[in-house]
């Protein structure tokens, strides 16, 4: 008579040969297209594996049977696994039979990149756009990126479109070669992407170089560095750009001059101050007011909608910053429109000065008009 003990010695005993049935001929196996050693590998968060291009798959036409550890973390759809959306490293364990023979995994998976964070010559680097002195030609840099959050433990390639303007070895040795635009991209592991604009120029005259960045809603102010390479961040604005329908594509601009203290919009009755042409129709300019020349008039709501991308096509700031924009960006400076990743450090980094009256119209409190009861002058986006 079998007792309970002896049926589950005799299961443990025949899983037991099932795993120990791997021939040596299949020590290495192939997962995902890549060849994995000693049956272990890592997967990434959020994505989707095949396990069935292994030899042992295609000798037995794909017929896998699947064992799985830990099914929270892994589920099984057909031949392809989902590793879905985890916080920290976790390990599972993976097995697949065909007949009388098993592959078994150990499976590290580990949460997918969110962004990285960069470095130009050891120092941080904040943008997704560079500018670079045609001065520095035949000079190299060096750029380091660093997946982010550290968990990923996720490598990182580099590459350029265009080896003319500026050649770069896959750990980042840049070496500068040509005058003219391309772009630098950086490509985790896991398959993250970031790209970064970069112009080589004649910009000896050219004290600022800007970047308006419509992911985490700010612009940025950047000096020249030591190396001819505007990489010293100075000053960090929240803004809002365009909304969906009045969107300013990615690019490079020339700030061509005009400028205006106080302007009409294209909406009727609308007004606003500091006004500095970026392009065509596109201005840096204040938050909208209802009256021309009356700094008392600002639309609240438009105030507090600072940080979305809420305008009519221009680029929104406080009235400090677009001040600052008009009396300090000469023509000819650069601009760059990016779209990059989403940072905690970047998105939200400006605090809006706090308005003292609730009325749908007021004072911008960073402006410095001496009617101005409600005027601030502890706000700064000069980064400390």
């Amino acid at each position: 008579m079998l007792t309970k003990s002896k049926i589950l010695t005799a299961c443990v005993s025949s899983l037991l040969i099932l795993l120990l049935i791997v021939p040596a001929a299949y020590a290495e196996q192939v997962f995902n297209g890549e060849w994995i050693c000693d049956n272990e590998c890592t997967l990434y968060s959020g994505m989707d594996y095949r396990p069935d291009t292994s030899p042992i798959a295609r000798r037995n036409s794909g017929k896998l049977e699947h064992y799985i550890s830990d099914g929270s973390v892994i589920t099984r759809n057909g031949r392809t696994l989902h590793a879905e959306t985890v916080d920290e490293e976790k390990i599972i364990y993976y097995t697949a039979v065909c007949g009388s023979q098993s592959l078994c995994w150990k499976i590290r998976v580990l949460p997918t990149v969110e962004y990285f964070d960069i470095q130009i010559n050891g120092q941080d680097f904040y943008g997704n756009a560079i500018l670079i002195d045609k001065d520095q030609i035949g000079t190299s840099f060096d750029l380091t990126a660093y997946a982010r959050p550290d968990a990923s433990q996720a490598s990182c390639v580099w590459s350029s479109n265009n080896d003319r303007i500026l050649a770069i070895t896959g750990d980042g040795r840049a070496a500068i070669q040509g005058k003219g635009e391309c772009i630098l991209s950086v490509r985790a592991s896991d398959g993250h992407l970031q790209k970064l604009r970069c112009v080589v120029g004649d910009v000896s005259d050219l004290k600022y170089f800007l970047e308006i960045d419509k992911t985490n809603q700010v612009v940025r102010v950047f000096t020249k560095d030591t190396n001819g390479i505007y990489s010293i961040l100075v000053r960090r604005m929240i803004c809002s750009s365009g909304n969906n329908r009045h969107i300013l594509t990615d690019g490079i601009y020339r700030v061509p001059g005009p400028r205006r203290r106080w302007m009409g919009t294209v909406l009727p009755g609308i007004y606003v101050q500091y006004g500095t042409q970026l392009w065509e129709g596109v201005y840096f300019h204040s938050i909208p007011y209802t009256k021309n020349g009356n700094g008392a008039a600002m639309e609240t709501k438009e105030y507090k909608g600072l940080g979305s991308n809420i305008s009519d096509g221009c680029i929104r700031l406080l009235c400090a910053d677009c001040k600052w924009i008009y009396e300090n960006i000469t023509a000819g400076t650069y601009t760059a429109c990016t779209r990059g990743d989403r940072k905690e450090s970047e998105y939200g980094s400006v605090t809006l000065p706090e308005l003292s009256v609730s009325e749908y119209l007021t004072w911008d409190p960073t402006d410095d008009d001496p009617e101005n009861p409600y005027y601030d002058p502890t706000y700064t986006s000069l980064v400390q």
